[in-house]
C-alpha cells in the first residue's frame, strides 16, 4: 500500500511512501509547498499550507487564501461532511469551513465560546 505523508518541519513537504518496503518513493520539497495538513475529500487533495488552502483534482486546481486582520496559519485540515471541509487557522484561533467549491460558509471559535 503507498500513502501521501504530509512533513511539518522538515525539507520535504509531501512524500509518497510503499508501507510494503518501508522506503520514500517520491517527495515535494518545502521550497515548492509548505504542508501543514492534507486530506482527501470527494476526490479532491486537499492540502493547508501557511495562508492557504490548494485544493486539487483531475478537474481543476483552486487556491483559496484565508483571510483575516492577522496572518492565518492553516494547519489541520479534515472532511466534515459530503459538502464542506474545515481548515484550523490557528493565526485567528478559528476552525473555518468551506463548500466544496471554495466557497467560505463560516467561522467556528471555541475561544468565544468560553465564559
Amino acid at each position: 500500500m503507498k500513502v501521501l505523508i504530509s512533513f511539518v518541519n522538515s525539507s520535504i513537504s509531501l512524500g509518497g511512501f510503499d508501507l510494503e518496503t518501508g522506503e520514500l518513493f517520491w517527495s515535494l520539497p518545502t521550497e515548492n509547498l509548505s504542508a501543514c495538513g492534507i486530506c482527501y475529500h470527494n476526490e479532491t487533495l486537499l492540502i493547508a499550507s501557511d495562508d492557504t488552502v490548494h485544493q486539487l483534482s483531475p478537474q481543476r486546481k483552486q487556491i483559496i487564501r484565508l483571510p483575516g486582520p492577522h496572518p492565518s496559519l492553516a494547519h489541520s485540515i479534515h472532511s466534515v461532511d459530503e459538502e464542506t471541509f474545515g481548515v484550523v487557522d490557528t493565526g485567528h484561533s478559528l476552525v473555518r469551513l468551506y463548500t466544496n467549491d471554495g466557497r467560505h460558509v463560516r467561522d467556528i471559535s471555541a475561544i468565544r465560546a468560553w465564559p
